[in-house]
């Protein structure tokens, strides 16, 4: 069966192709529902920005992101990292009390980025999800290509936690990954002419003993240049 949702406005913010769900059939005798499973395939979903740092997917409010400065230097970079990795174990741990959801899972869906007017920015296509629930940690990953809003080509993001969430390690790679535009998104024009294109991989492991015990970056040149403007 297909599978839609509505924002508060009664618009269409998520539709999936061809939805199945596993139900708690404990719960349902219960007069409750409990969703356990769900595999979502083809469709769309919106992601809209409906306030400064507000956010919301499906018409679903996302956490409120925090207004911040972009690190300077090695150490802060570092310090950043630490933080919001250990800010993504402590909100994973605690979500594990709360749901019962064990596995979801998403293929070939567009995610459509919209502002505040409804107005596209940008868009990610043919996206691929998965969240995997044990006992005791959680498995996420995320993949898909962009385009619009500084978005690389390709990408994907995973996450895993171990020791009854006691410890988190987190890959990020890109692809494709326009430098100028990215730029411009975060307010700086001066290399507005540029084409330049990275690929990017960062690693990183966080435990609740020690903070942030490894990290690993790997930088190379995909296509163009970067152009900077001299008087």
């Amino acid at each position: 069966t297909d599978l839609k949702f509505a924002d508060d406005a009664g618009s269409l913010a998520m539709e999936a192709g061809r939805a199945d769900l596993t139900l708690d059939a404990g719960a349902l005798l219960l007069g409750d529902v409990e969703l356990l499973q769900a595999r979502l395939t083809g469709g769309w979903i919106n992601v809209q920005n409906t306030a400064p740092n507000i956010w919301v997917a499906a018409g679903e409010p996302l956490p409120e992101i925090p207004v911040g400065v972009l690190p300077q230097t090695a150490e802060e970079w570092l310090a950043r990292i630490n933080e919001v990795l250990a800010d993504v174990l402590t909100g994973l741990e605690s979500s594990q009390d709360t749901l019962r959801l064990e596995n979801v899972e998403v293929n070939q869906m567009d995610i459509r980025v919209l502002d505040q007017a409804g107005e596209a920015l940008g868009e990610i296509t043919g996206a691929s999800a998965q969240i995997e629930r044990s006992a005791t940690d959680v498995e996420i990953g995320l993949s898909g290509g962009g385009g619009g809003l500084g978005l690389p080509g390709a990408f994907s993001i995973n996450f895993a936690t171990a020791g009854a969430y006691q410890a988190i390690r987190g890959e990020v790679s890109v692809e494709n990954w326009p430098v100028a535009e990215l730029a411009m998104r975060l307010g700086a024009q001066a290399l507005g002419e540029s084409d330049l294109k990275i690929d990017l991989t960062v690693e990183a492991g966080v435990t609740r003993s020690s903070g942030l015990e490894r990290i690993s970056l790997d930088i190379a040149h995909s296509e163009g240049q970067i152009i900077l403007p001299f008087d």
